[in-house]
């Protein structure tokens, strides 16, 4: 048919074509249009998964909605049938319905393949694309094509970034002719595209992704050529379609387009003789006709429906703080509203501070106007002072069991919140005087215990100084003057009194610093017995050893190693005089353990009597008395 022309046929899917231009330009444009009518079955095999997935109810049909295809779901595969684009669009979609994973290709002709693959040799290129859409993006040059993959709309974000950058490439190479979706199936229809293909000899595609006509070509002319024909069939089509387009705030009329069951949309297709398609995901409705006279009906019609369906519902939006108020203890005052107006009340889902008021629209205004009059009435008198205030502030604040809090909301009649996550305090009710006097008592409360914070912050100060203070001089004059030891050590706070700064009074130097009749034994390493040395043991019974301590801890000392029968006038070896009682002691350097110095003690034949009736035991690294009466006292230094 076309002499002297050559065709080699790649593994790539790629045709080369060879011979006089004249004949090559005409074979090549008679190869685009057998390729882009031409109906093709594509076979893609599945997994028992996939086949689970997609044998779900109009998952296919709503996966392939819009392309002309018809697919067939066996066991094992899945055959896609129709024309050889929307075979592959069907195909992109239906394997990210089984894999997750989106795919698409941008074809380039042999010359735009070196053009960028010279220019992709420089990575930053698609990789500043990659990291700002998340999708993955390479050159395949076997193929001849741009492959992009990943989410559908990382997919969509990087595919605009490509087209973008190879027509900053290739300038004269590439053109975009944008479309609404419903003239997908007319301008973008693939027969038609492969008739302006023919005519013009530039390759001519639908890209659902970017809703576009895509035409490329190395030749300047042939792209003016297609991009004439495509204009003027697409103005000539928009004759026959009419689209609305709703805001993200406005979708809640797109149910009511469809009416219960589609009833409503059905009843304006018989009434108008048009398709009317409503697409939730877009939020559009179009409408498609065979004539101008069907479509304008049409269109009347259905704005009609929608600007009634604004004035029958109102969205009122309702302080958070208010919610709980204005819908009652199990919904009963939003019914109440309700019923009162004669309106339905519904609260959004997804806005949850934020109702819906739908009926008569003489009902709706009404309604919508009370409601907006119980908001400004209850900000007005639960607007509330919020200030900022400090952790530690919140117990002062609150009181003993909430007693501060309860009555400062009584005598100012108000109500306070406290927010102890975000230290947030919140006065709300009563009048605004009102609510500035309960601040200003708050503010005092905090004032007041910064105050006392810091008293009590100083005191800890000087308290611990002083204790040091005193405790150095209670040491030096323990020997001078041991009946007044205990008044002395009450006083070791530096003040006069015995009291200290914030009121309590310092019972310090009431208590030893080395206790008296200790009983519990500190755990100490023992030492290893020397059996060849003599073992050395030191008096401690002189006056200040037991000298020390309260007159209390004194008193309760000599009453445990005392008996009836005190020889006030005994003296003994190592003997000191307390409180008229005297007392031998004599420590040992040897280690001892409390459980068994007791049993010892009693037992023992070698301890001395300290004329009060008691045994001192010998051999212990602590003092060790034992009574007449059985008390055992130990006095630890």
């Amino acid at each position: 048919k076309h002499e002297g022309v050559n065709l080699f046929i790649h593994h790539s899917n790629r045709i080369t074509i060879r011979g006089p231009e004249a004949s090559v330009e005409a074979c090549r444009v008679e190869i685009l249009r057998l390729v882009s009518s031409v109906r093709i079955q594509q076979v893609v095999a599945i997994t028992e998964e996939q086949h689970a997935a997609l044998s779900k109810p109009d998952v296919i049909k709503r996966v392939t909605n819009g392309i002309r295809v018809h697919v067939t779901l066996t066991d094992d595969s899945l055959k896609i049938k129709g024309i050889f684009a929307d075979v592959r669009d069907a195909q992109a979609l239906l394997e990210e319905q089984m894999t997750g994973v989106y795919t698409v290709r941008v074809e380039l002709e042999a010359a735009q393949l070196t053009c960028v693959r010279g220019a992709t040799r420089d990575a930053s290129h698609f990789n500043r694309m990659k990291e700002s859409t998340g999708a993955e993006i390479s050159l395949d040059n076997q193929s001849g094509a741009i492959v992009i993959s990943g989410k559908r709309f990382q997919v969509k974000k990087a595919k605009a970034l490509v087209v973008g950058f190879l027509e900053f490439l290739l300038p004269d190479d590439f053109a975009r002719l944008p479309i609404s979706r419903p003239l997908h199936s007319t301008v973008g229809e693939a027969a038609a595209l492969a008739e302006i293909a023919a005519l013009s000899g530039a390759a001519v595609n639908l890209d659902r992704d970017l809703s576009c006509i895509q035409v490329q070509s190395s030749d300047l002319e042939k792209i003016k050529r297609a991009v004439a024909v495509l204009k003027e069939r697409i103005d000539e089509a928009e004759k026959m379609v009419f689209v609305v387009s709703f805001e993200h705030s406005e979708q809640w009329l797109i149910p009511i387009i469809i009416g219960k069951g589609g009833n409503r949309v059905n009843s304006l297709r018989l009434e108008t003789g048009c398709q009317i398609d409503v697409n939730k995901a877009d939020r559009t409705v179009s409408v498609t006709g065979d004539d101008e006279g069907s479509v304008a009906r049409a269109k009347e019609s259905l704005l009609q429906l929608i600007e009634k369906s604004r004035r029958q519902c109102a969205f009122v939006e309702i302080p958070d703080d208010a919610i709980a108020a204005f819908l009652g203890r199990g919904g009963a005052n939003i019914r109440s509203f309700a019923l009162e107006h004669k309106v339905e009340v519904e609260r959004l889902r997804k806005d949850r501070c934020k109702v819906k008021i739908t009926g008569e629209e003489v009902m709706v205004q009404a309604a919508k106007e009370a409601l907006n009059d119980w908001i400004s009435s209850w900000e007005e008198k639960e607007a509330g002072l919020t200030v900022e205030i400090n952790q530690t502030a919140i117990p002062a604040i609150v009181g003993k069991s909430g007693s501060t809090i309860i009555a400062i909301q009584k005598e100012f009649k108000c109500r306070i919140d406290i927010n102890r996550e975000d230290s947030i305090l919140t006065i709300r009710g009563g009048n605004p005087a009102k609510r500035q006097d309960a601040l200003a008592r708050i503010q005092e409360i905090i004032e007041t215990d910064k105050q006392n914070q810091e008293a009590r912050r100083q005191a800890r100060i000087e308290s611990n100084g002083n204790y040091t203070n005193g405790e150095q001089s209670h040491h030096a004059k323990a020997d001078q003057s041991p009946q007044s030891n205990g008044n002395h050590a009450n006083d070791s706070s530096g003040n006069g009194n015995g009291m200290s700064i914030d009121g309590r009074k310092d019972r310090r130097g009431e208590f030893a610093p080395k206790p008296v009749g200790l009983t519990i034994v500190e755990s100490k390493p023992k030492k290893k017995k020397n059996r060849n040395k003599n073992k050395n043991t030191k008096d401690i019974s002189d006056d200040s050893t037991l000298q020390v301590g309260s007159a209390a801890g004194r008193n309760l000392f000599n009453l445990l190693v005392s008996e009836s029968s005190v020889n006030p006038g005994g003296v003994h070896h190592n003997q000191s005089a307390v409180s008229n009682n005297k007392v031998g002691l004599v420590v040992s350097d040897e280690q001892w353990d409390s459980s068994t110095v007791s049993s010892a003690a009693i037992g023992s034949d070698s301890g001395d009597d300290n004329g009060l009736g008691g045994t001192v035991i010998h051999g212990t690294s602590k003092p060790y008395i034992k009574s007449a009466s059985g008390f055992s006292v130990r006095v630890d230094l």
